[in-house]
Order: C-alpha cells, then structure tokens, then sequence
C-alpha cells in the first residue's frame, strides 16, 4: 500500500460536534480532522454542539483547519436506539433525518472522499447517494468506533441494578430478551451497511475479524488510533503510602463504561479499605445507582470536567474495569500517554497496543484487580517501571502522524480501486468485490 496520497476533497460526517471533546469518540475525532485538515480540502458535517467557549466552530476552522464546519440538528434529537424494540421498519425510521440528508446533495457533488464516523449517518448517506446517481460517487469510509450488534448482545448478559422504573418493573430475563433483539436488528443494519461502503476502519484486530464474518467481501483496514505525546509528563511523586488517587474516566451514556465504574466502588474498592484512597469517577451522564457512593471524600462522582489535564496530574493509577464492548479504549490510551500506570480488565485494554505486565497490569477478576492497585501503590520501583514502559509503548505504537498516513494510503487505494472499476462507489451501490483478505498488520510496526 503506498503512503504518497494527492490533495483530496474529504467531506467528514460526525454524529456528535467533536470540540470541546466529552467522550473518547470526539477525541477521536479531533485527532484525525487535525491530521486530515492539515493536508486536505475537509468540510466538517456534524450534530449541533453545545455553547461552549471558545467557539467551537472558530477552533474547527481556524486551528485545526476544517474548510468548513456545517451543523445541523437531526428531525428526531436522543438515542434513536432506545426506540428499536418495535421491529426493523421502526428502527430504521428511526436513523432517518430529513434535515441532514437536505445538506448533503451538493457537499456529496464536490466530495472525493466521505468519511463517516458512525452507522446512522451512513444510513442517510446512502439514501441520498440513491437519489443523486452521480457518474463516479465519492469513496465512503466508515469509522467503526464500535460493532454495535456485539456490543448489545453482550449487555444481555451484563446486567446492571438501575433506580429507572422500567429497569426495576421489567424482569431482567425480558430485559435480555429485548436486547437480543435489538443486537439482530443491529446485526441486519451493519451487514447491509458494509458490503455498500468502499471501505471500513477498525482500531483492533478483534473489530477486523468480527467485521469480516459479518461482511466477508467489505475492504477492511486495522489502523491503530493515533495520539500526540502529552509533553511535558506530568510529575507523580514515589508510590507507596499517603494519600492516593485512582480515576476512572468515560462517558457514563455509555453502558459499558456506567457498568465499569459501579463495578469498581461496589466490588473493587472494598477489597482496598485499607488504603488511604480517593477515587474520582469523572464522565458526563453518571446514572442515580452510581451517583448513590458519593460519599464527598473517599469517592468522588464528578460527572463532566472541562479540563481534564487537571484530573490526570492528580491521578496515581488509572483503573479501567470495563468488562464488555468493542472499538479503542481512549481511556487508557489517553493514561499511559500521560505516564499514569493503568490496571485494565483485559477488554479496558482493547485498541491499545500494550503488553500486559510489561506496559500495563490486566486483572481477569476483581480480587485480582484490587491486588494489581494495590502493588503498584506499595511498590514504586515497580510503580515507576510499568509507568515509564506504559508511556514509552504508545508513543512508539500509536504516532497520530503513521495513523493519519495509513488512513490517507487507505484513501489512495480506494481511489485507484474506483479508476479500475473494482469500487462499488464506481457504479452504484453493489457490495464491494475483492475485498482484502490478509492477517491483520503487526502493531509493533505502526
């Protein structure tokens, strides 16, 4: 795959305003429309944002270069998901937006290359490449942050207490019943989903080969997250006694991440109660059922911080005691970039090129985990040397400038793909042919 790629027009679709950035997908994000726009003609499409200050669009346009920033609000604002339960014509009905698919015609017409960051927008995507017939449509990259059907069948089987009325009325059995159900109805989506793209981006291995069972003939490319340095490092002092502070950081709307964070106060952190903690849950949306251990001093529930730099420099150990759920944990990237050592259960990891007990410390069960804490905070020679070695792992794995250039050689292959005929985009809205079937690219080497 050659590296060299032309200027290229890139229309980028965001289902959420990417600055300020309040979950690990914005950061996402941001990371790539700061590589792109440095390079590329980009015009941003995304979800109308907050107020926030600095104008978020002034930033787009004016630091990290977007040609454009255009927002836009969906027909139908909240979590479509949440309504899926009455079958696939609803469920779909549900992705639709009419204010979104009218902006698009003429940003499509002048695309090269559409970057899509989630399944909904490509839903509407398409149904406007339907309607427009161009000679020669745009490639369409999606960016899998997650495999939805995965994710939701495996919250059938991680249930949660919850204070919300339906969740203590409906039987966890009915409970899981209809979020198998929607798994399916995820499941049907995506296949149709991704054999009419050009081309599909993972962060993990794991992502690639659930996404080519359920496509077999979609190009897939596993490109590890890429993230600058944090420079300089933040000073953490010796591990071992004192007052400690453990952090765990994710948007609680997130289910995974909810579960996470009611797993560590309520079946981790008393195994430690001998231990001068703090814990900080940082994250926006925290559920009642988490809020409830806030107890003022020991566990802090502070739900979104804007400056999250602060938050890492007091931290002693991240704790990432996510049990389920697919894409790259930019919780723990973010961590180890900034010299925090990290205990993970072994999906707090996923996306994140480390070794465990080398880079970082993996527990499988939370005896395990408490234990793993607990050395790193009595131990600092060993306390110092997982820090340094996690560090010193993703800087030299996960370059934002080797991501950006596998993304744009991504690019450039589907270009040439469409000049031969063998694109879908090439002729309408087919499956794609020939799609790619090598092993997954060594980490080690990005």
């Amino acid at each position: 795959m050659s590296t060299a790629c032309e200027r290229l027009r890139i229309l980028y679709l965001a289902q959420v305003m990417p600055y300020p950035s309040r979950s690990g997908a914005q950061w996402v994000v941001l990371a790539n429309l700061c590589y792109l726009a440095a390079r590329h003609d980009v015009r941003l499409v995304c979800r109308a944002g907050s107020a926030a200050s600095p104008d978020p669009i002034k930033v787009l346009r004016e630091r990290v270069g977007c040609r454009e920033v255009i927002e836009f609000d969906p027909d139908q604002p909240g979590d479509w998901a949440a309504r899926s339960y009455l079958g696939d014509a609803f469920f779909r009905g549900c992705l639709t937006s009419q204010n979104l698919q009218r902006l698009l015609p003429p940003l499509c017409r002048w695309a090269e290359v559409i970057q899509v960051e989630s399944l909904g927008l490509a839903f509407n995507l398409f149904r406007v490449l339907r309607t427009l017939r161009l000679p020669r449509r745009p490639a369409v990259v999606l960016r899998l942050h997650d495999v939805m059907s995965v994710v939701t069948a495996e919250r059938a089987t991680h249930d949660r207490p919850s204070t919300r009325l339906v969740r203590r009325l409906v039987p966890p059995s009915v409970r899981s019943a209809l979020l198998r159900r929607r798994a399916g109805q995820y499941r049907r989506l995506e296949a149709s989903i991704y054999e009419c793209l050009d081309g599909i981006v993972v962060f993990s291995a794991e992502d690639e080969e659930l996404v080519r069972r359920l496509a077999p003939r979609a190009r897939v490319a596993w490109i590890p997250m890429g993230a600058d340095p944090v420079s300089p490092v933040p000073s953490r002092g010796q591990a071992g006694g004192g007052h400690r502070t453990l952090t765990f950081v994710g948007w609680m709307g997130w289910p995974p991440n909810a579960d996470a964070a009611i797993r560590f106060v309520r079946d981790i952190l008393p195994r430690l109660s001998d231990l001068e903690l703090r814990v900080l849950i940082v994250g926006e949306g925290p559920p009642p059922e988490l809020r409830k251990y806030d107890d003022g001093s020991r566990v802090r529930v502070l739900g979104y911080v804007p400056d999250l730099e602060a938050i890492w420099q007091s931290t002693d150990v991240a704790v990432v005691p996510v049990r389920f759920g697919t894409g790259v944990k930019t919780k723990t990237l973010d961590a180890l970039l900034h010299g925090i050592p990290v205990v993970a259960y072994p999906e707090g990891r996923r996306g994140v090129a480390v070794t465990p007990g080398v880079d970082f410390l993996e527990a499988a069960t939370s005896e395990a985990f408490a234990d793993s804490v607990r050395r790193l905070l009595t131990d600092p020679e060993f306390y110092r040397r997982i820090a340094e070695n996690g560090r010193r792992a993703v800087v030299a794995r996960h370059s934002a400038a080797a991501a950006g250039a596998q993304l744009e050689a991504f690019y450039a292959e589907l270009r040439g793909a469409a000049d031969e005929g063998l694109s879908p985009g090439a002729t309408g809205l087919a499956p794609a042919k020939g799609a790619s079937q090598g092993s997954p690219r060594d980490l080690q080497s990005g």
